[in-house]
């Protein structure tokens, strides 16, 4: 079963999908099946005919036309209904990128504390539908409001507004969102300076954070210390080379961080159980 990009899959005008907000109606006569669903940005899902199942992590979630979902951008499961043998599933996307909830929080001055962002933060989350929903649905399908991006900005934004001063548990829905920003942000920051010789100080002056914090989500994400975890990037490249015969253990050392081969040399055989000189003629087996 190949999965759905949403909503490269569902969007006609491609244009769209660089905005930072659009939307679609969706339509399909294809239902009860569970369908594999890759959300490239965030997304609120109004019900209009049928209902949805949804499967995120370890739980099951139902929406009805009665419903509301937001969900942040990720993979999931989704089975939609129709409401009868004779009518299709039919729905109203609204997608959005990060990039709005932070304009959002900033603007109305809200402050996230750093410890209310974590991995621990809902996914999703369901609403009932009201006046303020039911207006924001019939104010987005206005005509031509996808060739109005600013428009539909400052329209979802009145609906963030009354969402997180009405709906209980709404701000730890932002923070999730927030979180998994700064955290995609921090794994390509981390993963791009593998080979660096930046000081931990450094790389947490990039990330925007406390030495302290950066140790801490260090370890969340990769499960170990930093210190061993760029050691041992840096000697697998340093295995490469070698193995490749185009340099010489002497030659790369201090490139690697090593102040002298010989402890250049021990760190090489403590993690691959073979020296430079070792390593060097594996290369050759293997070329040859």
């Amino acid at each position: 079963m190949s999965a759905q990009v949403v909503p490269n899959d569902f969007v006609v005008n491609q244009n769209n999908i660089v905005n930072d907000v659009s939307y679609v109606i969706y339509e399909t006569n294809n239902v009860g099946s569970l369908n594999q669903v890759k959300l490239t940005k965030n997304v609120v899902s109004f019900v209009l005919q049928g209902s949805k199942k949804l499967f995120v992590n370890e739980d099951a979630t139902q929406i009805s036309e009665s419903d509301v979902l937001f969900i942040s951008k990720g993979n999931c499961i989704m089975q939609e209904r129709a409401a009868s043998s004779h009518s299709n599933y039919k729905s109203l996307l609204f997608f959005f990128e990060d990039a709005v909830i932070s304009e959002f929080l900033k603007e109305r001055s809200i402050v996230i504390e750093a410890s209310a962002q974590n991995e621990f933060n809902p996914k999703h989350i369901v609403l009932v539908k009201n006046e303020a929903i039911l207006q924001f649905m019939s104010r987005i399908q206005e005509p031509n409001m996808n060739e109005q991006p600013e428009q539909l900005k400052k329209e979802f934004k009145q609906l963030l507004s009354w969402c997180y001063d009405n709906v209980p548990g709404f701000s730890n829905y932002l923070a999730g969102i927030i979180w998994k920003a700064k955290d995609i942000r921090f794994k390509k920051i981390v993963e791009s300076h593998a080979l660096s010789n930046l000081s931990l100080e450094e790389l947490s002056f990039i990330c925007g954070m406390s030495l302290s914090t950066f140790k801490r989500r260090f370890r969340m994400k990769y499960g170990c210390t930093p210190g061993k975890w760029f050691q041992l990037k840096r000697l697998q490249r340093a295995k490469e080379l070698l193995e490749s015969k185009k340099v010489k253990a002497s030659d790369i050392y201090l490139d690697f961080g090593y102040e002298n081969l010989s402890n250049f040399s021990a760190a090489l055989k403590n993690t691959f159980g073979m020296s430079p000189r070792q390593l060097k003629a594996s290369g050759s087996e293997v070329l040859n």
